[in-house]
């Protein structure tokens, strides 16, 4: 549904995404940014290994989106950073994502 901003009526698919993607896991984090890459309304995305690294690129990168593994990063640390940025950047949008094997 289109969201009224400024006087302009928009579709959720014009804003162009400015990914961070955070995982311990050096394959999924690849993947995923790969994925992201291909996709046309990503304009960006990098990544994190970790919230020491992950803090750093949120105020260099600006992301509008975060793709978080709370599992490889730590259940405590990871829900630190989410709820620390979401207080800090309240317009970024967090994904949580876990390997259903660990679960």
């Amino acid at each position: 549904m289109p969201r009224r901003i400024s006087n302009r009526y928009f579709d959720s698919s014009e804003v162009p995404l400015r990914a961070l993607v955070i995982d311990a896991d050096e394959f999924t984090r690849t993947l995923l940014q790969q994925g992201l890459k291909n996709e046309s309304c990503v304009l960006d995305a990098i990544v994190a290994q970790d919230i020491l690294e992950a803090n750093g690129r949120v105020t260099g990168l600006e992301p509008n989106v975060i793709f978080v593994d709370p599992l490889s990063l730590g259940l405590e640390e990871a829900s630190r950073f989410v709820f620390a940025v979401r207080e800090g950047y309240p317009e970024i949008t967090f994904v949580l994502y876990v390997d259903v094997q660990l679960v």
